[in-house]
């Protein structure tokens, strides 16, 4: 879904030089990290910082980051991950997880290969921190 945004900023009773403060106060820096920045454009973080559980990930990373987190937890996995759950409360967590999935399911099992595939680029601590993240509360252990 496109998150397609228009913002009309309005300046009343503020003086050119008044405006040209707000408007540097606001802008994107030139960090090398933005295609834009400078007047005209405005990080929104800086009036309202974006609350830490708001900033989340979606897509296929967050996909794997789930399912390694799934694979490592799975008490039927012995070659990844160290703190296993009994079967009932894994069976929960991954009906839990499932319900939440809009299309298929999360594999909870994956191969060896399967890891070394996804971890190629992207470490395993890293996707699981993104498949761990707070608004993934069927992943959180209770």
């Amino acid at each position: 879904m496109p998150n397609h945004v228009i913002n009309h900023v309005s300046f009343t009773d503020c003086t050119p030089a008044r405006r040209r403060e707000i408007l540097e106060a606001i802008q994107y820096d030139d960090n090398g990290e933005n295609e834009y920045h400078g007047i005209g454009t405005i990080d929104f973080n800086k009036i309202i910082p974006m609350p830490e559980s708001l900033d989340i990930e979606s897509g296929t990373r967050t996909d794997h980051g789930i399912e390694l987190c799934l694979t490592a937890a799975n008490p039927l996995v012995d070659y990844f991950g160290d703190k296993k759950m009994s079967p009932d409360d894994f069976t929960a967590l991954l009906a839990r997880a499932n319900r939440g999935k809009m299309f298929g399911s999360y594999r909870s099992s994956l191969s060896k290969e399967e890891i070394e595939r996804i971890t190629e680029h992207d470490s395993a601590e890293s996707l699981m921190k993104v498949g761990s993240q707070p608004d993934q509360v069927y992943l959180r252990r209770q």
